[in-house]
C-alpha cells in the first residue's frame, strides 16, 4: 500500500512538473511570436514609409525635369548638383571612365 502511494504522489509530481513546464514552453512561445508580429509590423510600416518617401521624391524629380525642360542627363546633373551644395563633407568615388561634372547638361 505504501509503495502505491509513493508511486501516485510521484507520478502526480512528475505530471505537475510538465504541466509547468509545458505551461511556460506555451508563454516562451506566444512571447516569440508576439515579438516576431511586431517586428514583422515595424518592417511592413518602414517598408511603406521609404516607399512614400521615394515616390514623393521621384514625383518631385519629374516636376523639376518638366519644369526645368531637363533631359535624363540634366536631371543628373542637377541632383549631383544638389548633392554637392547640400553635404558639406561629401566623399565620392567613381569608376573609370568617369565624368563628374555634368555642367554641359544643364
Amino acid at each position: 500500500e505504501l509503495a502505491k502511494n509513493q508511486r501516485t504522489q510521484e507520478t502526480t509530481k512528475a505530471n505537475t512538473q510538465f504541466l509547468t513546464a509545458k505551461e511556460e514552453a506555451r508563454k516562451i512561445l506566444d512571447t516569440a511570436l508576439n515579438e516576431a508580429n511586431v517586428t514583422l509590423t515595424e518592417a511592413y510600416l518602414q517598408a511603406e514609409e521609404t516607399t512614400f518617401a521615394f515616390q514623393e521624391e521621384s514625383e518631385i524629380i519629374a516636376s523639376v525635369k518638366e519644369s526645368l525642360q531637363l533631359t535624363t542627363e540634366g536631371v543628373l546633373a542637377y541632383l549631383g548638383n544638389q548633392l554637392v551644395a547640400n553635404v558639406p563633407q561629401l566623399k565620392v568615388t567613381t569608376g573609370e571612365p568617369s565624368r563628374f561634372s555634368r555642367k554641359d547638361e544643364l
